[in-house]
């Protein structure tokens, strides 16, 4: 699994973790290749919804930049076909995500 990120001002180190955040109910996570998740257990970014308080679910990145949590909130998804792509912002931060989903090694896993 890989990810893209895309900062204007100035590209950030994302921190390895080996969890996943305790706010977001996590559904994907990412890191520089797949082995790092399935042997490592090292996460990069993660994505998944969050609870609002309007009883709603909401769309979210969690990353971690010097030591913090940040949460990202999304701003604009779209996908065509197994090609997806996310924009994410929060905390002065940008994160986009360009992926495609692939069914293999008996799961779901995504490219980008």
């Amino acid at each position: 699994m890989l990810f893209t990120t895309a900062c204007r001002q100035h590209d950030i180190a994302l921190e390895k973790v080996s969890h996943t955040s305790e706010y977001l109910y996590c559904d994907k996570v990412f890191a520089e290749k797949r082995k790092h998740i399935v042997e490592l257990n090292e996460i990069l970014v993660q994505t998944g919804t969050i609870d609002t308080l309007e009883d709603t679910l909401a769309r979210a990145a969690v990353i971690h930049v010097k030591g913090k949590e940040l949460m990202l909130n999304l701003v604009k998804a779209s996908h065509n076909g197994d090609d997806f792509e996310e924009h994410y912002v929060g905390g002065g931060y940008q994160l986009d995500l360009k992926y495609r989903h692939k069914d293999e090694y008996n799961s779901v896993n995504y490219y980008g």
